[in-house]
């Protein structure tokens, strides 16, 4: 009896147990899927309410890239092989088991980062800072653009595909929406300024592109550690097959 009782208790608490575990399952599966439509809803809106914003800020990096492929079709033969060379040359280091120095490439791009946020939170503030924001999107786009046309002729289409896509791809996939944000948030400033002229207006959209800059900059944080250590982890790997 006493054995049956005590099988009975354990039979209850186990049951009790799987209940409490699959309502908490449950719930956890409702929030995430809650949270998931809700940053859908969240995201959708926003590229609806500022689409011709985002098509314009894309124009401007496609431009800067399709300038950069023109001056690197332009560029001497001796530009050229000075470009080819130091590329070959990382390469060659890399191969040979130079690693790449971490702590400064999480470093630098901190540094680069925190200067584009920067740049951009203060041409949001003024009427004439929009052509400059604008200017930033053109020169990371020509950046960009320049620094796949480098390896591509260094390294040739096949081999230089796969370095891009992890040295290039993984980086930018976070950077250019978030710097495409902040310039739509300081475009909104500017409207508020020229033609609604409403000072509660502009103060709330003041506000808002300072927490905007805050986020990216943190967002640029976790990004600059990513591609400090483990983006160049996956970039000395990946030479080997180079």
């Amino acid at each position: 009896m006493i054995t049956n009782r005590r099988t009975n208790i354990i039979n209850d608490r186990t049951e009790k147990y799987i209940n409490l575990t699959n309502k908490r399952t449950i719930k956890y599966k409702n929030n995430y899927h809650g949270l998931r439509n809700n940053l859908k809803v969240m995201t959708t809106n926003y590229i609806d309410s500022n689409m011709k914003e985002i098509i314009c800020a894309l124009a401007v990096i496609l431009l800067g890239i399709l300038i950069s492929i023109i001056f690197t079709n332009h560029i001497d033969d001796i530009q050229k092989n000075d470009t080819t060379c130091y590329i070959q040359e990382f390469i060659h280091l890399l191969k040979n088991d130079k690693g790449i120095n971490k702590k400064a490439v999480c470093f630098e791009e901190l540094k680069t980062n925190t200067i584009y946020i920067i740049a951009l939170w203060l041409a949001g503030l003024t009427i004439i800072g929009i052509p400059i924001s604008y200017f930033i999107l053109c020169f990371k786009g020509f950046s960009l653009g320049y620094t796949i046309s480098a390896i591509a002729l260094a390294l040739g289409k096949g081999k230089g595909a796969l370095l891009i896509f992890f040295s290039i791809f993984f980086k930018n996939i976070i950077m250019i929406p978030a710097l495409i944000a902040i310039t739509i948030s300081g475009v909104k400033i500017y409207k508020n300024i020229i033609m609604k002229k409403n000072q509660g207006n502009i103060k709330l959209e003041i506000i808002r592109h300072t927490i905007t800059c805050i986020f990216v900059l943190i967002i640029f944080i976790i990004d600059a550690l990513w591609n400090g250590y483990i983006s160049t982890t996956i970039i000395e790997k990946t030479v080997k097959f180079l």
